[in-house]
């Protein structure tokens, strides 16, 4: 059952210059740092769609490792020539990279600062019913690769246990979602704006 609750939250955008960065994976993962700098919860985890596949992230002691590092192929890799947009997100706030019409642009939203807000929470279930294999190479590095049913559909989340295809959403992994509300011009309350808060695993 949702529940509105409140916090205090802000919002800010700025450009990305590439040629001041032109490393994607160490621009990430300055800024996952700078994320949990000054929250007691250090996790944080990177969801990035490209061209060529999803690469999922999470950082670890100090370092952003990467799926596409634990499973080296197709030449799935963290570069600005194949990104559609990343997110980096932790409890605290979150960092939106997305390519506007002027360039790329870095949208970060923090909670615990900022103007009154009100929110819901959602668990959105990620695609994968089952690992994608038994053997060794379909869990690596904190990694573990999973399959949606007969779709094929294949990416490895950095998650601790593999999902189960049962009609128990609990037994799959879950992307934690906030919605945060506002008003428009006639008054009705709706979303105005979203982002990933965890993600959790099976179980």
């Amino acid at each position: 059952m949702r529940q509105i609750k409140s916090c205090k939250s802000s919002v800010s955008t700025e450009a990305v210059d590439k040629a001041q960065a032109p490393d994607l994976h160490t621009w990430l993962a300055q800024q996952a740092l700078a994320l949990t700098k000054d929250s007691a919860d250090k996790r944080c985890w990177l969801l990035a769609h490209c061209n060529d596949g999803v690469i999922w992230g999470e950082v670890r002691e100090g370092q952003l490792a990467l799926s596409c590092e634990a499973f080296p192929e197709r030449g799935l890799a963290l570069r600005w020539e194949t990104l559609q947009q990343a997110r980096l997100f932790s409890d605290a706030a979150e960092v939106l990279l997305w390519p506007g019409p002027q360039g790329w642009q870095a949208t970060t939203r923090r909670d615990e600062q900022g103007n009154d807000a009100e929110y819901i929470d959602e668990a959105h279930l990620l695609w994968g019913t089952e690992r994608w294999s038994t053997k060794e190479n379909g869990e690596k590095d904190g990694f573990i690769k999973v399959i949606e049913g007969v779709q094929g559909i294949v990416h490895a989340p950095p998650v601790t246990k593999a999902p189960s295809d049962t009609k128990d959403p609990n037994a799959r992994a879950r992307l934690k979602v906030r919605h945060y509300l506002g008003e428009d011009e006639a008054g009705v309350v709706r979303v105005v704006a979203s982002r990933l808060v965890g993600l959790v695993s099976p179980g």
